[in-house]
């Protein structure tokens, strides 16, 4: 969700607006969905197989998200602060 969520922000920006790479950020896109539904999927086993319980790894998981969605708008705000200048 994090990668979906990263290139959207990078598209509504205009950073990826590029005719030349539209098609690496929709193959990138598509690929960050792929990945999104495996880790669903093991999720799913582990909390199944191993035990563990899927509400816990899903908590986990939405904290990572949003730490890494902090980290990237932190990133993509000092950009424009440069390109300001």
């Amino acid at each position: 969700m994090a990668a979906q969520k990263a290139v959207e922000q990078l598209m509504s920006k205009g950073i990826l607006d590029k005719s030349d790479i539209k098609k690496e950020v929709q193959e990138i896109r598509e690929e960050a969905n792929n990945h999104q539904t495996q880790i669903e999927e093991l999720c799913q086993k582990l909390s199944e197989s191993e035990g563990l319980n899927e509400d816990n790894i899903k908590n986990t998981a939405t904290e990572t998200e949003q730490k890494a969605t902090k980290m990237m708008q932190t990133y993509l705000g000092i950009i424009q602060i440069f390109q300001k200048h």
